[in-house]
């Protein structure tokens, strides 16, 4: 439950104004002044240059001030995104910070405990921000447009939008999706495995320099390389972006891939598909991942961390892998973990008559020992992927998911090939 600003006042006068509530109660009194930075815990008074937002919730523990972090965002999301777009909004989430430390107060009496979090945003990007949109949005329409034009009724998949190293763009790279899929209207877009198999895959590749990001969009009809519908250059600014960002998976010149995958010198090629919303996923949601061979071949499925832990996935126990055309991996649940940064699921592929080398005989679940890297496939193999971020059960993108310490599966994988 949030606490109004009243009840705040309310709470903090029935414990006699204790010394931790006193300033919170003093700036709550009528005729109190803002426009003071200020560096309280739970600050009242809006910060000179900044919009600030509040919240006070029902806290049992200190962890309570991340809820209450967690509805001032919220708050101030909903504040600043009402009738934008989805990447303007997107702009506005990259821009929210926190602000203090915020603060646990335990219980009283009978007055249950509570907590106190403060986020802010800067007038100065809340200013520019408006023009900045409409720059955007009308240089994306034009693309929109081209593709529309050259695709005609055509069926599209939209791919999740990645950063040049092959990992996917987050929350940026999603919101770039919704706008595309907006402007494309009428456009149909691939629902089921057959219709991808015959869609217009569109790709968009993310680009961050000095001064500005610059987004590419690509088509790539099936059975053909891929074509350049234009380009769009924004401020890094609008978003917050590095010049540096590269994402946060193991990247394509690590594992020695292009686009993400290699095609066997057979002529072979792999495909992993797991239906995430445009590259994200939420803590503890279940999905289930598919893979596809050009023909029939052994695959097997790697999960790769950004730092080149892996850890074999698939085929089980007492299977080989061998797959006809398309095969079901199972349901996945998406596992939030800040230390191993974005997923990305690897499916190494080779004719059925030939040897996986060092894997053989490898059974799922276990450990990959060594970084995992271009030299990690068999000769002549063929690799795909598939790359998503986990989103944390905040409440606020995702439904709330309980607390809990990052999970290390070295705990339960033994070493592949081991005892």
């Amino acid at each position: 439950m949030v606490i109004s600003r009243t009840t705040e006042y309310l709470f903090c006068m029935t414990l006699a104004l204790r010394r931790a509530c006193l300033p919170l109660a003093l700036a709550l009194l009528p005729g109190a002044a803002g426009g003071q930075a200020t560096v309280e815990p739970c600050p009242s008074l809006e910060p000179r240059g900044y919009e600030l937002e509040l919240a006070r919730v029902e806290a049992s523990s200190i962890d309570g001030i991340e809820d209450a972090r967690a509805h001032a965002r919220q708050r101030m999301e909903e504040r600043f995104c009402a009738g934008r777009t989805e990447l303007c909004c997107a702009s506005v989430k990259r821009h929210i910070e926190s602000w203090g430390t915020g603060e646990w107060m335990p219980g009283h009496m009978r007055q249950p405990g509570s907590a106190c979090a403060a986020v802010v945003i800067p007038d100065t990007f809340l200013e520019a921000l408006p023009s900045q949109c409409e720059a955007f949005r009308k240089d994306l329409d034009q693309i929109a447009r081209d593709l529309t034009t050259r695709v005609g009724d055509r069926i599209l998949s939209l791919e999740p939008p990645t950063w040049e190293s092959g990992c996917v763009a987050g929350e940026l790279g999603a919101a770039v999706a919704g706008e595309i899929r907006s402007l494309l209207k009428g456009s149909h877009e691939a629902e089921t495995p057959t219709e991808r198999d015959d869609a217009i895959r569109v790709l968009t590749r993310l680009s961050p320099g000095v001064g500005g990001v610059r987004a590419v969009v690509y088509a790539r009809p099936p059975g053909t390389t891929m074509e350049n519908l234009g380009s769009l250059v924004f401020p890094t600014a609008l978003f917050d972006i590095p010049a540096n960002e590269v994402g946060q998976c193991r990247p394509d010149q690590d594992l020695s891939l292009d686009d993400g995958a290699r095609v066997a010198p057979s002529g072979l090629t792999v495909e992993i598909r797991i239906p995430t919303r445009d590259g994200l996923a939420c803590d503890q949601e279940t999905l289930e991942a598919t893979v596809r061979v050009s023909r029939p071949a052994r695959v097997q499925v790697f999960n790769v961390a950004h730092t080149g832990e892996s850890f074999l996935v698939w085929p089980p126990p007492g299977q080989r892998g061998i797959v006809q055309d398309t095969a079901s991996l199972g349901s996945y649940r998406m596992t939030w973990n800040a230390n191993l940064g974005d997923e990305r699921l690897v499916a190494v592929a080779v004719p059925l008559d030939a040897p996986v080398t060092r894997t053989e005989g490898w059974i799922a679940y276990c450990r990959v020992p060594g970084p995992f890297d271009g030299t990690s496939y068999p000769e002549g193999a063929a690799v795909g992927t598939a790359t998503y971020q986990v989103l944390r059960g905040d409440g606020r993108r995702c439904p709330l998911t309980a607390s809990r310490p990052p999970e290390d599966p070295n705990t339960y994988a033994t070493a592949c090939g081991g005892p």
